[in-house]
């Protein structure tokens, strides 16, 4: 072979090289947005509405449970009546039973969580009434979402890692490939995020004092 010919199809060796690197990244960044898109639905879907109705039942009774732990005693007390005295008085008499105060003491306005307390069945019951009518598309339950959203996670590592190696090896023969743009705005805001931290220890070094 004259070396013409042998420099030409060596030029076309390296070109069809390139080209199939350059569509092997592109066919792994395509798949990675595919599966970023894919992630969303598990991730932002509700759980089939058996287990919201489930959960309003076991939130309701925590919550119950832990005012009654939390002001049990002192509404029974509140209700009993006791002995008190006046400010800078020793002479005690006794107060009548009293309405508890249970709403929130600086706004005065009773919160869901009062209302677990006081009224557990009727907070179950408009919980539910509102998950029945909210015409919801209730999607997998919640361990099959974190099932599923650990395989696109795990896949998606593996594109990443096969995609940096494809540019590391693209690199050394002189082809500069773009990052997955997922993987590269991950990676400018956690530089912002480490640069932010940074600031303060370098005023703090300026000023010759901590911050």
């Amino acid at each position: 072979m004259a070396p013409k010919s042998k420099l030409a199809t060596l030029k076309a060796d390296l070109e069809r090289a390139t080209n199939e690197t350059r569509t092997e990244a592109a066919t792994l960044a395509k798949r990675h947005e595919a599966l970023t898109r894919e992630r969303e639905t598990p991730r932002c879907a509700l759980s089939p509405a058996a287990e919201c109705l489930a959960a309003v039942d076991r939130l309701v009774d925590e919550e119950h449970a832990r005012r009654i732990r939390e002001l049990g005693v002192e509404i029974a007390s509140d209700l009993s009546g006791r002995f008190v005295s006046n400010p800078g008085s020793t002479r005690e008499f006794f107060r009548g039973p009293l309405l508890p105060h249970v709403a929130d003491k600086q706004e005065g306005l009773l919160t869901l969580e009062d209302l677990c307390l006081l009224v557990p069945d009727l907070v179950k019951a408009g919980l539910k009434r509102v998950v029945n009518e909210a015409g919801a598309s209730h999607g997998l339950a919640a361990e099959a979402r974190a099932k599923r959203i650990a395989e696109i996670d795990a896949e998606l590592a593996t594109i990443e890692s096969q995609h940096e190696e494809l540019r590391e090896a693209a690199r050394t023969a002189g082809i500069e490939l773009p990052e997955i743009e997922a993987v590269r705005l991950r990676r400018e805001a956690e530089e912002a995020k480490e640069r932010a931290q940074f600031v303060p220890y370098v005023r703090g070094a300026v000023g010759g004092g901590a911050v």
